[in-house]
């Protein structure tokens, strides 16, 4: 077959608009100086090899490792996220192909870390020095509980990698556990340092002089006078026709008002939080 017969012949070939691995395609083998033919995922092959010597591997990635999240996983519409993705609940990770394998990741979802520590009685706050890879798991203002270990007790201060906490008196191995009602965030110039809750400024004053007059004009600030005018006001004598009431909604810009003891907070809504571990 001549040159011109051979393009004449390709010529009348049905078109092929889709190329799978198995399709042949003819060659000519320079060294054999024979015809051959090669399957379609041959060349793709040899092409990779090729071009991979040419052009740098580019990874494309939004989200670099260490990266936090929200999520809204809780909502039955919401797509899983991959095995790359940890929940920020205290975990310790255990993943060969993370850079975090074997330690703990932040806990700003609120759940319990459950630690055995030595602690060390002390005037400034007891003090235990977690292992280095438990401490990722722990802020100041966690909350803090075990057996023998005062009620309320919190996190007061990490640093070195020892956690010193409010209980003075408490000393021994303890079985403690660290929790948190979840961690807001926010820009810091060290990350993974936390801070204790702080509370709006509440003051309020009422004068009553031995002898002297105590009248609506004698309080001020949160605090105010609502019944009772004395003359001759001996403190310390108990008196019921002197009345005194405590609002912090009379002080300077006050939050909304709250009628129990929890947490004072911003109007939030809840979302899980997750690290890029890999």
């Amino acid at each position: 077959m001549t040159t011109k017969q051979s393009g004449e012949q390709i010529s009348g070939y049905t078109a092929q608009t889709s190329i799978l691995d198995t399709d042949n395609f003819v060659l000519e083998d320079t060294v054999a100086n024979l015809t051959k033919k090669t399957l379609w995922s041959t060349i793709k092959s040899v092409l990779k090899t090729y071009f991979d010597t040419l052009y740098a591997s580019i990874s494309v990635e939004s989200n670099p490792v260490g990266t936090i999240i929200e999520h809204d996983t809780d909502n039955a519409d919401t797509p899983a996220l991959s095995s790359s993705w940890a929940e920020c609940n205290g975990q310790k990770i255990s993943d060969a192909d993370s850079v975090y394998n074997g330690k703990r990741v932040r806990n700003l979802n609120g759940e319990d870390v459950v630690l055995t520590l030595t602690w060390t009685a002390d005037a400034g706050g007891a003090y235990a020095s977690p292992d280095s890879a438990d401490l990722p798991a722990l802020a100041v203002g966690d909350d803090v509980s075990g057996s023998g270990i005062d009620s309320g007790t919190t996190i007061t201060d990490i640093t070195a990698g020892v956690v010193t906490i409010s209980d003075v008196t408490h000393s021994g191995s303890t079985s403690t556990t660290f929790s948190n009602r979840g961690r807001f965030t926010r820009a810091g110039e060290t990350s993974g340092i936390g801070e204790n809750d702080a509370m709006q400024r509440i003051t309020g004053e009422w004068e009553a002089a031995n002898n002297g007059p105590w009248s609506n004009g004698a309080s001020s600030g949160a605090m105010t006078h609502v019944q009772g005018t004395l003359t001759g006001f001996n403190s310390t004598a108990a008196n019921s026709n002197v009345k005194m009431e405590f609002d912090s909604a009379n002080s300077t810009s006050p939050n909304t008002a709250k009628t129990d003891d929890d947490e004072t907070r911003p109007i939030y809504l809840a979302m899980r939080k997750y690290i890029k571990i890999k």
